[in-house]
């Protein structure tokens, strides 16, 4: 699994599985043109990134809360 940003000109690839969950990485990525024609140095960028996993309950998981929530907030409006 891999990040793509698309620029105007060139592309930023950062595959995922070489980040752990909750550490920063600071390194520099080589930038890769969007013609392939293009042999030309394009650059690189350094990135600081961190990867959060968080896991999200299903809409199920959620109902009774909003039964909870619902009738309040019905029962506060004017």
């Amino acid at each position: 699994m891999q990040l793509t940003l698309f620029f105007y000109t060139v592309t930023l690839k950062i595959r995922l599985t070489d980040l752990k969950p909750g550490q920063t990485v600071d390194e520099w990525y080589n930038l890769l043109p969007v013609n392939l024609t293009t042999k030309s140095d394009m650059g690189a960028l350094r990135v600081s990134i961190r990867y959060l996993h968080e896991v999200i309950m299903p809409a199920k998981e959620y109902s009774s809360l909003k039964e909870v929530v619902i009738p309040l907030k019905s029962y506060y409006m004017y």
